[in-house]
């Protein structure tokens, strides 16, 4: 070890530089220096390979003088740098050079890593390695006296790497197709970077995190046969992630079981990969049309998108209708097959009953859909908010008759006008009348009325001799059949029928009378011309 000192001085009026005894006594006064120490946790590497090593250096510094609570002060190296050295004759290379690790304390290590190549033809073995450890530190500290004595380090450790020839693993890619709040499969593709064949091999892997299982285990192990030297195999896991879970890397701890040539048993431990699961399955739902009215059918149209990230098949829309006011006529819609990013449109059938509001309503709409792996899920996010029309009538009417006379039959007609959103036919509107109107002819009949389709119809009404002149009410139902052939009664339409004065009547009596002077009055003009 060599040592760089460096004092740094605080003078105090009539002081000097205290010798070691007087500042000895100072209950303030500390001194330490830290112990520094290499570790390499897994020192086997393969012929062949580069591989990274993980080196971690650890302090034991103590206390010379002083008071334990300023153990930090004295023991902490600061700004530690490693530098790791091959012999000339080793067969290792060392690929990295200085790294920088940081302030180590006794509580507290620092681990740093260094990349190592060892060619194909190396002997198996044990080799040292130096690692030269760069660092400063301070000495000691006195309040009383203001000297701190502040000193820079330099020592070389070693360790010993050993080169086996025997089969060893590591992992080369992590991929699964789990989504969160799913299950799914993990691979692992691992590949035997050693220089013999493991037989009977067997992965055993290990979750670190409770989110993420296999099953409701957190290990799980597959065999893997006979593995030769450089092949690469493709380990596979069922795992499943809860529904809580976040988006980032999970850690899993593997280790290979296997037979050597000659059947003895070994391990190869240690071998940590990562994966992060895929986001949970979404869709999005929305509405483009709604014709839904109070005590009528109506539809709900929209359209729902994959969001992703997974394909997913047999994709099927339903609305629960938790409303006691909606009541499913096709409540339920099926898509097929839906990529991430596809979209396509649904349409529900539903009937609001005679009791409901026409206010703003919120409809669940749930998706249905299998995943890749043929498995049911459902997503019950999607909703969609609709506003319910008021209540309306079938058909509207209005009355093209003037009026009848008291004492007459005559035909009164009615245009009929389709209100409905559908074709509606064989309608059969039926006239109803009260004393002193009477109807001989009450029933006519239309095949067909398209929506907004308007007809005429007509009646035959008697009014009587004694009728008083004036505006009588008279109404009018419908049957009719609906677009599904279901027949249907339509509200009471009122229509009004005016009555008008009797025509005045002529007594034969004094048409006689007047026929009679008149034939007087001519044949005495006549007599007179004579003359």
């Amino acid at each position: 070890m060599f040592l760089t000192v460096v004092l740094l001085l605080t003078p105090i009026s009539g002081i000097g530089l205290v010798d070691a005894q007087e500042t000895t006594s100072d209950d303030r006064f500390v001194r330490g220096e830290p112990d520094l120490d290499v570790h390499v946790p897994s020192n086997t590497v393969a012929p062949g390979q580069t591989q990274a090593i993980e080196l971690f250096v650890t302090n034991d510094g103590e206390i010379q003088v002083g008071s334990v609570n300023n153990r930090n002060t004295v023991t902490k190296a600061r700004n530690v740098r490693a530098t790791v050295e091959a012999d000339d004759d080793s067969p290792i290379t060392v690929e990295t050079g200085t790294q920088a690790v940081g302030s180590v304390t006794n509580d507290q290590p620092k681990g740093t890593s260094f990349r190592l190549t060892v060619p194909e033809d190396a002997d198996p073995g044990e080799y040292d390695l130096d690692v030269e450890l760069d660092y400063s530190f301070t000495r000691q500290i006195s309040d009383r006296s203001g000297i701190t004595d502040e000193r820079s380090a330099s020592e070389t450790r070693t360790v010993t790497i050993e080169i086996d020839d025997d089969a060893q693993f590591i992992v080369r890619n992590t991929s699964t197709s789990a989504q969160i709040g799913d299950s799914g499969e993990l691979s692992l593709e691992m590949e035997n970077v050693g220089t013999r064949t493991a037989y009977n091999a067997s992965v055993r892997t290990t979750s670190t995190n409770g989110n993420v299982v296999f099953g409701e285990s957190a290990v799980d192990e597959t065999h893997a046969g006979s593995w030769e030297p450089g092949e690469v195999k493709r380990v596979t896991h069922d795992v499943s992630v809860r529904d809580d879970t976040s988006v980032r890397p999970y850690t899993f701890d593997t280790a290979v079981s296997f037979d050597d040539r000659d059947g003895i048993e070994n391990v190869d431990d240690g071998i940590s990969s990562s994966v992060s699961p895929l986001p949970a399955q979404a869709f999005e739902v929305e509405l483009t049309e709604s014709t839904l009215r109070v005590d009528e059918e109506g539809w709900i149209r929209g359209e729902v998108t994959n969001t992703g990230p997974a394909t997913a098949e047999s994709v099927e829309l339903r609305a629960p209708l938790a409303d006691p006011n909606l009541y499913p006529i096709e409540n339920s819609y099926a898509v097929g097959t839906l990529e991430p990013g596809e979209t396509a449109s649904f349409a529900l059938r539903l009937d609001v009953g005679g009791e409901a509001e026409a206010i703003r309503k919120l409809i669940d709409v749930d998706v249905r859909y299998r995943t890749m792996d043929r498995n049911k899920r459902v997503d019950d996010d999607g909703d969609v908010i609709v506003d319910v029309q008021d209540r309306r009538s079938e058909f509207r009417l209005a009355s093209q008759q003037d009026q009848i006379t008291a004492g007459e039959t005559e035909t009164i007609t009615i245009e009929v006008t389709n209100n409905l959103d559908e074709t509606v036919t064989d309608i059969e509107p039926k006239l109803f009348t009260d004393d002193p109107l009477s109807a001989p002819d009450d029933i006519a009949f239309v095949p067909e009325l398209k929506p907004g389709e308007t007809t005429t119809i007509r009646f035959e009404v008697s009014v009587g001799q004694d009728t008083v002149p004036k505006t009588y009410a008279a109404t009018v139902d419908m049957r009719y059949d609906d677009a599904d052939g279901e027949s249907q009664i339509s509200d009471t339409h009122r229509v009004t029928i005016t009555v008008g004065e009797p025509a005045e009547t002529t007594n034969p009596l004094l048409i006689g009378v007047a026929v009679a002077l008149l034939v007087v009055l001519t044949a005495g003009l006549y007599a007179w011309r004579l003359r």
